[in-house]
């Protein structure tokens, strides 16, 4: 069994929001008369967004040879699949999902955001490779 997702930072909706962003900011400022330290604390929340989408940075998960493997730019991290005793998957108040990792010993290893695939794909991938998951509506932590 193996299952591999992958995602870059360079994507039609990344582009697209930035520069929706950017023109709501610049109408504000020409349109609206909003103070220029208004409109650069908007853009400020932008730019982690556009640095994402320059450098293409890839982020993914692979479930292969017994381990369940993550990354997320230059973070990386893996576990065995024996040494896993659920996986978590939670919605939070935002609508979007967290998935987490439960060992034996209650220890939670929480994966990155923009590396999890679509769930319902997850949940097959888990399904194939024998890891129990279960799935929670809401979690505020």
């Amino acid at each position: 069994m193996s299952y591999r997702f992958e995602r870059s930072g360079r994507r039609p909706v990344a582009a697209v929001a930035l520069v929706a962003a950017w023109l709501a900011l610049l109408a504000l400022w020409r349109l609206a008369d909003a103070a220029a330290w208004i409109v650069a604390i908007g853009l400020a929340i932008t730019l982690p967004a556009a640095w994402d989408f320059i450098a293409a940075r890839r982020a993914g998960l692979a479930i292969d040879a017994g381990r369940l493997t993550w990354w997320s730019g230059r973070h990386r991290g893996d576990a065995p699949l024996d040494k896993i005793d659920r996986v978590r998957l939670e919605r939070r108040f935002d609508g979007s999902m967290r998935a987490r990792l439960v060992l034996p010993g209650g220890r939670r290893i929480t994966l990155p955001q923009d590396c999890l695939p679509p769930i319902a794909a997850f949940e097959g991938a888990l399904d194939a490779a024998g890891l129990r998951h279960d799935r929670h509506p809401f979690s505020p932590f």
